[in-house]
């Protein structure tokens, strides 16, 4: 077996140097047996996989110790079928070192753990790299799992020095967390910008590269993800930790940032972390510690709100999430840059570098809006935390924050408190130029949001009134929350909300007049509670069906009607019944075949 090996790695090494993959000074490392069994090993070299994976874990892919150099190589994890196939080269340059023990480690999957230990014999530089001949077939994920080579120079003393790229930034967990304590998530070491991007704590989330300057490329990125004895050799592409290595290729500002998104959208982020700097000497931030550079832009199209003396967006310090009483500064620009905003607080502490909070309610500042805009809402009129606000931290020790808001456009140009076609006219008049006409309050009709009125907003106003003569839809939905997960940190769930509005019902006239005809009487039900059903569905989770209705002059609410899965519930009237029984039999909610079930606890 051992014969067949080194005549394998002999052959491919004579395939890889007439290809020209592997230098003439590099060649192929092979098992050092005679050298092995002759020298008396440390106790701290691994004998075996499990060992091996944890050696690796707490030192990373080279170890320096009693005069001798340990290289553990980890191969990627086998995710797809181009990378079960994958063949790795170690190489070596010769002469600087002696090969006294090398042994690889595998297991069932395919996956395995090599390595190397190195005693010098002569000064000089001293180079070891694993070849993938075949990596433009994996994946990102597979071909950034495993560093492919590292560098050492051994002076005249035949002491071990590491001169990579490695040698300052960490490639195994153990050591990310200290580097992370030590410089935060963003940092520069050496004239490079380095993300240390731990596994996002957010449900349903990873990071995903948010921008990157022109002048700017990505140099490396590896994973330091725990390596482990079972299948499954990496924790997976959703359960890892990466550095990721940027350097300047031309001149000017540099902006990076990474977000942590949503994992099945990626436009929808939490928070991001970014590297700012006036110039690629990376000496000079855009932002000044403590600054806070806000940006206010229109939820609908992106763009920046216009700003001017009566607009009345304020900055508020607050003391706690409800509290926002004093002004700290007015917004008069926007963007804008307010000095010495971002103070992060004892309370956020994240070993010996003080980090500052993502979350918009550990802030202790605040955006006070003007009546004109509010915070975006969705179909249901709830409000959009998440879509309102983004927070990045520059640098780790300032804020980029975008507030995204919606101008309420009531429509009441003539300042009765309705919209109606009174206002209209008096659009049209004022338009026309009649001098016995004023607009009370221009900014309700300012549609275009570019502070000027004209013929484009009034015919948007004209569409907008349209809308609000109409009757609101009727709108049933399901809350599915029986989808789950699986992830490194065990099962996660997952809430998927299912509209059935009132034009997916025009061709069930029973169940479009059903449901007209309990949202009219809407306040016979405010008070009634659910009733239980005696019979439930296991290992299904929980649907539950809302009816969403509007009261006049108020914004939509809703109510539950209806539970089904490992507690079936509705309520205690026979029109909500009747709406429950049609909407299973016509496939809209819960599973037909129980449509029976519903119909024997009526």
């Amino acid at each position: 077996m051992k014969a067949s090996k080194l005549a394998a790695s002999f052959t491919a090494a004579a395939l890889l140097l007439c290809s020209g993959i592997i230098p003439p000074d590099i060649c192929p490392a092979v098992h050092a047996e005679e050298a092995s069994d002759s020298i008396q090993l440390p106790e701290w070299v691994p004998q075996n996989r499990n060992a091996a994976c944890q050696f690796y874990n707490l030192h990373g892919g080279t170890y320096i110790q009693d005069g001798l150099l340990c290289v553990t190589f980890c191969r990627s994890y086998s995710m797809s079928e181009d990378a079960a196939k994958a063949e790795y080269i170690v190489s070596v340059s010769e002469g600087v070192m002696e090969e006294i023990f090398h042994e690889q480690y595998n297991d069932q999957t395919g996956s395995d753990i090599e390595v190397f230990v190195y005693k010098p014999v002569s000064a000089g530089n001293f180079k070891t790299s694993l070849t993938c001949p075949s990596v433009d077939t994996l994946t990102d994920f597979e071909g950034n799992n495993y560093i492919p080579s590292y560098e050492f120079i051994v002076d005249d003393m035949l002491n071990i020095t590491e001169t990579d790229l490695y040698a300052k930034l960490p490639d195994c967990m153990a050591e990310l967390e200290e580097f992370s304590q030590e410089h935060g998530t963003v940092s520069v070491i050496d004239d490079k910008i380095v993300f240390c991007l731990q596994n996002p704590t957010t449900f349903f989330s990873e990071w995903h590269e948010g921008y990157c300057s022109e002048n700017m490329r990505q140099a490396a990125k590896w994973s330091c993800s725990n390596k482990t004895r079972f299948a499954g050799f990496f924790a997976g592409p959703r359960d890892t930790s990466d550095i990721v290595v940027y350097e300047a290729i031309s001149e000017g500002p540099v902006y990076v940032r990474w977000d942590v998104v949503d994992t099945y959208n990626h436009d929808d982020i939490y928070y991001g972390f970014a590297a700012a700097y006036q110039d690629t000497s990376l000496k000079t931030p855009s932002l000044s510690k403590g600054d806070a550079r806000i940006k206010i832009t229109d939820y609908e199209t992106g763009e920046p709100v216009i700003l001017d003396e009566d607009t009345g967006f304020d900055i508020h310090r607050r003391t706690s999430v409800t509290d926002s009483s004093t002004l700290i500064t007015p917004i008069s620009s926007n963007p804008c840059v307010i000095p010495d905003l971002c103070k992060p607080s004892s309370s956020f502490q994240s070993g010996t570098k003080v980090s500052i909070p993502v979350s918009s309610d550990a802030l202790d500042f605040k955006l006070v809006i003007p009546d004109e805009y509010e915070v975006p809402k969705d179909g249901f009129g709830v409000e959009q935390k998440k879509a309102y606000m983004t927070i990045t931290v520059v640098n780790g020790e300032a804020y980029d924050i975008e507030y995204r808001v919606s101008a309420t456009l009531s429509g009441d140009v003539n300042g009765d408190g309705e919209f109606n076609t009174a206002d209209l006219v008096t659009l049209q008049k004022w338009l026309l130029g009649k001098s016995d006409t004023v607009l009370k309050n221009w900014k309700a009709v300012d549609y275009c949001n570019d502070n000027v009125i004209d013929s484009l907003d009034l015919c948007l106003m004209r569409k907008a009134l349209i809308i609000a003569q109409q009757e609101p839809p009727i709108t049933l939905f399901v809350l599915d929350q029986s989808r789950t997960r699986n992830t490194g940190n065990g099962t996660e769930k997952q809430r998927i909300i299912t509209c059935i509005e009132n034009t997916d019902l025009a061709e069930n006239e029973d169940i479009l007049s059903l449901t007209q005809k309990i949202s009219d009487n809407i306040d016979k039900y405010e008070n009634m509670k659910l009733q239980r059903l005696n019979f439930s569905v296991e290992d299904y989770g929980e649907d539950v069906l809302y009816l969403v209705y509007r009261k006049p002059d108020q914004d939509p609410d809703r109510m539950v009607i209806c539970t089904y899965g490992e507690s079936c519930s509705w309520l205690d009237d026979e029109d909500v019944k009747n709406l429950v029984i049609l909407l299973i039999e016509n496939g809209y909610f819960a599973k037909e075949s129980d449509a029976l079930a519903f119909k024997e606890a009526r």
